[in-house]
């Protein structure tokens, strides 16, 4: 029997991965992460992803998954229609399977290091 966080895990997955017949496209950037790219870009931007959404960021906060899977229904259903590209981001996944905040350093204090290989840092950087 699955657990709820791993039931949430394929459901993200699966929402990202069967993009077919859906506007614009889903580009993998890692591992639950992806890029959502619009058809026809109407705005130019100084960065390459105009918005960037992202839940388990603690690996003890899980509500926040089904918030992004519903943001992402929506873009899929075309219910919005942003004109930029869009980030959707799964972040400390190990600690999230544990029901640990974080196992080694937490994830949102771990980006701009480069110093250490904790699991946090690491997901940082491949993020």
């Amino acid at each position: 029997m699955q657990s709820t966080i791993e039931q949430a895990l394929m459901r993200f997955e699966s929402v990202c991965e069967n993009w077919q017949h859906a506007p614009g496209r889903m580009e993998k950037a890692a591992a639950f992460a992806y890029i959502w790219r619009p058809e026809d870009p109407k705005q130019t931007l100084k960065k390459p992803i105009g918005l960037t959404l992202q839940a388990i960021t603690h690996g003890d906060e899980l509500g926040g998954i089904d918030v992004l899977i519903e943001c992402i229904r929506l873009l899929k259903a075309r219910v919005i229609a942003p004109e930029f590209p869009m980030a959707f981001i799964l972040g400390n996944i190990d600690a999230a399977l544990q029901s640990r905040r974080f196992l080694e350093r937490d994830l949102n204090r771990s980006f701009g290091r480069n110093e250490s290989g904790d699991l946090e840092d690491t997901r940082a950087r491949e993020l």
